[in-house]
């Protein structure tokens, strides 16, 4: 089949033609802890390069699966999906596929070629949806050399900043990610050493492995009370290292997070935070704005934005907005192709890419019926990164596609922060939380709620002092409107799973890292400003069990933090407490006295009648830091895997999604 397809691939030009290889044998590399270990029968290369003497996903942006019997092609000849072992196996390998090659190449959307004997089905995955094509004959039909031809000449749009129209290679590649050239890997190279302090053997191999990103970006000194919109440029970065976070779930926000540079100030290294956000919420940068022209000097504790960019929203990138939602709205899982689309492949070039997207109908002809398009969701049952939303539905998923399409975005932020776990010492762990509580108090004071408090939230600062912040105002809501929803006697108790219209949508979902959100959420209680305030708390205490040296309770973070079950999990969390003040036998620090005392201050805090307020909260930590004989460089030590959370693993929550109408269970990652 390889050969086959090299075959095909000899009428386009040779730096438009993929080359195919058998690869049913290989290994790929693995550069990221949540790929999922597979690979295709036979993989493709970039237009124009040869085959690679080592295959990894980043060098993989189309593959094939191949059967040898039309019987196994998963979706019945009258659109409903097959049920059986075998079949979900099937599926199963071609999400893992899709997934690993959205995260291996960055790109927007990426397709996987199903065979069928003598008939293929074309698969096309983004970060919402799955689109399946009818099946087709390629004997009989010119439809795969026609989807190739629309996959190797995508359009070409104008850069914002003034760089010249380019292509990607490869249609749903992002253009905004470009390699470096030679003066840009130079300037890279000398800016790490001269303004950095890089050996000259690391700044080389940075540069290296730096890729030119388009963001946006306004100098540190612009006036807080300027809306950065106003201000901020868009322009380059380029990235150094590896990611400081990256999540590479399929249907998902897919947040990647890296260090970066700015030519326009090239003695700060900035993050750059790229997701891919639900397009009915809110951008991110929003919150950060509402902020900056709410106090004349910044507060402590908080990141700070200095620009945002959505992808979506500039003119001819259509593939940084998902529409494959849109394309089944109202029409169920099994839906019509609109007739005005089927002669998408008579198209002109600088078209296929908007057409494509808008339509999902990248792989019928004029002669194909298209009445089996097919589409796997990101739907309600999601768990998405920190995200959690209730896994039951009372209506029909078909009816809110419109809420799934996602916006690829990105915000620039400073500083650059040190992950909590790894804190060089447990007073620099609490004073982290201390300045991150103080950011959260401030959002307060100027009307939001972050309501997402986990240890990926709250980030270390190099250098002198003992400092923090808190950063991703993802899930921030305005507290009036939350608090006007949340005391609306006229509506019963929200059930956040459930797409209701009469929910504002920016309050749709459960918001929170599972493992830290508080007692009341966990029984799908209003989210208020005391959870997140408990959920602080529950971040030290999970940071006690999982890094640190304890003693005073035989429960593991695991119990603690893992019960699969929300309500079993709000109790577990209770008992904890409730045990240490019934035994008289607190959870202590060896070699601790000053944490240790906290953690009991702590204990009695949530369990006291009184509400959780910064006023009662903060003083504590405070306190604590006053104290005396904190240890020195009493860093966090490596967690055992037999004691590994789910959370530390990277699994919030067990991420099993079920339809009882297709009788397919899939992890599709976070």
């Amino acid at each position: 089949m390889a050969m086959a397809l090299n075959n095909l691939m000899e009428v386009f030009p040779s730096n438009h033609r993929i080359a195919f290889a058998n690869t049913r044998t290989i290994t790929y590399d693995l550069d990221n802890h949540s790929e999922h270990k597979t690979r295709p029968d036979i993989s493709g290369t970039y237009p124009g390069q040869n085959i690679p003497t080592e295959w990894s996903w980043d060098l993989c942006p189309i593959a094939v699966e191949l059967k040898k019997d039309y019987r196994q092609d998963p979706i019945e000849t009258d659109g409903r999906f097959k049920e059986g072992y075998k079949i979900d196996k099937t599926l199963a390998q071609i999400v893992k596929i899709g997934c690993n090659i959205l995260a291996g190449t960055h790109a927007c959307f990426s397709f996987v070629i199903g065979v069928y004997q003598n008939c293929v089905r074309i698969y096309r995955f983004d970060h919402a949806t799955v689109v399946i094509s009818p099946s087709l004959d390629f004997l009989t039909t010119d439809a795969l050399f026609q989807f190739f031809h629309r996959l190797v000449h995508p359009s070409i749009v104008d850069i914002p900043d003034g760089t010249p129209s380019t292509a990607p290679v490869l249609l749903g590649l992002d253009r905004a990610i470009m390699t470096l050239s030679d003066q840009d890997k130079v300037w890279v190279k000398e800016t790490l050493i001269s303004c950095h302090g890089y050996l000259p053997e690391r700044a080389e191999s940075r540069a290296g492995s730096s890729r030119k990103v388009l963001a946006s970006f306004s100098p540190l000194d612009t006036p807080y009370n300027k809306p950065l919109s106003e201000v901020a440029t868009t322009t380059w970065c380029y990235t150094i290292g590896d990611p400081l976070w990256r999540s590479d779930g399929l249907f998902s926000r897919a947040t990647h997070v890296w260090k970066v540079l700015f030519k326009e100030d090239e003695k700060q290294f900035y993050a750059l935070k790229d997701s891919w956000r639900h397009a009915y919420r809110g951008a991110e940068i929003k919150a950060y704005e509402h902020v900056r022209c709410r106090y004349e000097e910044y507060p402590v504790g908080l990141a700070k934005a200095v620009g945002g960019l959505d992808l979506g929203d500039i003119k001819g990138f259509t593939e940084h907005l998902t529409n494959s939602c849109d394309a089944a709205e109202g029409s169920g899982e099994e839906k019509e192709a609109e007739h005005e689309h089927e002669n998408d492949y008579h198209d002109d070039n600088q078209n296929m890419d908007k057409d494509e997207d808008e339509s999902g109908n990248e792989s019928g002809s004029e002669n194909d019926n298209n009445n089996d398009m097919h589409e796997i969701k990101d739907n309600s049952e999601d768990w998405e990164d920190d995200e959690t939303l209730d896994s039951e539905s009372d209506e029909p998923p078909s009816q809110h596609l419109d809420h799934l399409n996602r916006m690829h975005c990105r915000i620039t932020l400073y500083p650059v922060g040190v992950p909590l776990v790894l804190f060089p010492s447990t007073k620099h762990l609490v004073s982290a939380l201390e300045y991150s509580i103080k950011g959260h108090r401030a959002l307060l004071e100027c009307g939001l709620l972050h309501r997402d408090i986990s240890p990926h939230n709250i980030l270390l600062v190099e250098g002198e002092g003992l400092r923090g912040f808190l950063h991703d105002l993802d899930y921030c809501t305005y507290v009036k409107e939350w608090d006007k929803f949340a005391s609306d006697n006229d509506d019963p108790a929200p059930n956040f799973g459930h797409l209701r219209s009469h929910i504002p949508e920016s309050l749709r979902d459960m918001t929170g890292a599972y493992q830290f959100m508080s007692m009341r959420v966990l029984k799908q209680k209003p989210h208020e400003c005391k959870d997140d305030l408990e959920s602080f708390i529950w971040v030290l205490f999970w940071l006690v069990l999982s890094h640190m040296d304890y003693h005073g309770t035989q429960m593991t973070c695991a119990k603690v933090f893992d019960q699969p079950d929300p309500t079993n999990a709000s109790n577990a969390k209770h008992g904890f407490l409730r045990d240490q003040i019934e035994d008289k036998i607190y959870v202590r620090v060896r070699n601790n006295w000053p944490l240790s005392a906290l953690l009991q201050e702590l204990v009695g805090r949530v369990l006291d009648v009184h509400l959780l307020d910064h006023l009662n909260v903060l003083p504590l930590f405070e306190s604590a830091l006053r104290r005396s004989h904190w240890p020195k460089n009493d860093s966090a030590k490596p967690f055992s895997a037999e004691e590994k959370s789910d959370y530390e693993t990277g699994s919030v929550q067990p991420k099993l999604r079920s339809s009882a109408r297709r009788g397919l269970t899939l992890d599709l990652g976070e």
